[in-house]
């Protein structure tokens, strides 16, 4: 009898352009194939289903800590004046129980960042994105 083993969020690490990055506690990503219904004339129902484009978005939520700048800290976007220079990252989530790929995003770019400052709490802050070329555990 085989026995499966489940991940978790405990055992995975996040990487950002191949540097570690501890302070997330929550990563969200959504994978979008979306196909176009091909029609044709005398015939009510689609014939055929077209591949279209394949989308990739995720949000994390991380802790801000003293000095670390950010979503421009880590290298994710950079600062308004040099947003013309602005360059692709990578996201790497990485099983470190068995090191597997949980997922992967390759040139990725920050849509939005936004923080949240309460009096006596963490400052916890929302960055969202998505990337051109992705890929998770079944593609290793």
């Amino acid at each position: 009898m085989s026995r499966t083993s489940s991940l978790h969020g405990a055992r995975i690490l996040c990487y950002v352009n191949g540097r570690l990055f501890g302070r997330i506690t929550d990563f969200n990503w959504t994978s979008a194939t979306p196909r176009k219904k091909i029609h044709t004339i005398d015939i009510p129902h689609p014939v055929e289903l077209a591949s279209t484009t394949a989308d990739v978005t995720w949000t994390m939520t991380v802790i801000r800590t003293v000095g670390d700048g950010g979503a421009q800290g880590m290298g994710m976007t950079t600062t308004a004046p040099l947003l013309s220079r602005e360059k692709y990252f990578t996201i790497l989530l990485l099983d470190r129980g068995t090191d597997l790929t949980l997922f992967r995003a390759d040139l990725c770019m920050t849509d939005s960042e936004s923080w949240n400052v309460a009096a006596k709490s963490l400052i916890i802050g929302q960055i969202a994105g998505s990337g051109i070329v992705w890929l998770n555990e079944a593609a290793q």
